[in-house]
């Protein structure tokens, strides 16, 4: 399994990949996902005798998008798919980290000697062959790790997959928290005001049954300057992510029922929310959306 995701990046006919392709006796995927300019977007390759299966993203548009350039390419570039996940279903390979099919959730947090980041339950849906699955997922430092158990709490499927650009980012962001010490200063307190003006709200069209929680949205925001200020004040860089994550949070479920944020109040909110955490002194890695994460609006 180490060998494919060595070549996460790479072109479907690079030649290192071609070679274990053609050891495993992989498919080319038969029907790869279009988007309306009929770029590809994803496509699977697999050996389904085998349980492997190996997922693509079209070196045009999709892979670039997500994930940055690609470390390898084709000639043929329009018809390009680029490695960046690999899903194992058997013992045919050596999972990664020793994992092995029929693993127990005790073996599973041995070999790996981490928690995971994330426990989702998925339900069974109407698709043929569908079954409940509990799934953890895991931050590897070099790619993003799911391992998935059937009711009987044994390993059923492993699946690797490279980080996206963004979760790249947020790796180098969370990873600095601490270092970010050093940039917030008790004078930022002045930019954090500037920089906390709402009166971008008197712009905002909103209809009169949004009114009251146009109101509630900027208690939060009024809420949210006053703890910033107070965390830059004590330096400390990991309550202001947490303020930050918290407001994104609370603004989804204000904007649930209603969805009278759109696309001008979606543009207006990201950018008062970099600038006020970029005011006191906070420094977020260039290409990264602070409020991506947890974003629902």
């Amino acid at each position: 399994m180490n060998r494919f995701i060595s070549l996460f990046g790479h072109s479907y006919h690079s030649k290192d990949l071609v070679q274990l392709i053609e050891q495993f006796e992989i498919n080319y995927p038969e029907k790869p996902f279009l988007n309306s300019k009929g770029e590809i977007m994803t496509a699977t390759a697999s050996n389904a005798s085998k349980d492997l299966y190996l997922g693509f993203k079209g070196a045009n548009y999709a892979y670039p998008a997500g994930f940055g350039k690609p470390k390898s390419i084709g000639i043929n570039e329009e018809e390009e798919i680029i490695l960046m996940e690999i899903t194992l279903m058997s013992n045919i390979l050596e999972g990664v980290h020793g994992l092995k099919i029929g693993d127990s959730q005790e073996d599973v947090l041995r070999k790996l000697n981490t928690k995971p980041q994330e426990k989702i339950t998925s339900e069974p849906s109407s698709m043929p062959g569908s079954v409940k699955r509990h799934n953890w997922i895991f931050w590897m430092e070099d790619y993003k790790l799911q391992i998935s158990f059937l009711d009987d709490f044994k390993l059923d499927f492993i699946r690797v997959r490279e980080f996206e650009k963004s979760e790249k980012l947020k790796i180098k962001l969370t990873a600095t928290l601490k270092e970010q010490k050093k940039n917030l200063r008790p004078e930022n307190l002045k930019n954090i005001e500037a920089a906390g003006d709402l009166s971008f709200l008197n712009r905002w069209s909103i209809d009169t049954k949004d009114e009251p929680k146009k109101n509630e949205l900027i208690e939060f925001m009024k809420n949210y300057l006053a703890l910033i200020s107070e965390h830059t004040a004590k330096k400390s860089a990991s309550k202001i992510y947490a303020e930050t994550t918290k407001l994104v949070k609370s603004i989804n479920k204000l904007n649930q029922d209603s969805s009278f944020i759109e696309s001008t109040e979606r543009a207006d909110l990201c950018a008062f929310i970099e600038k006020v955490v970029q005011s006191t002194g906070f420094r977020i890695p260039e290409g990264l959306d602070i409020t991506e994460e947890y974003r629902m609006w």
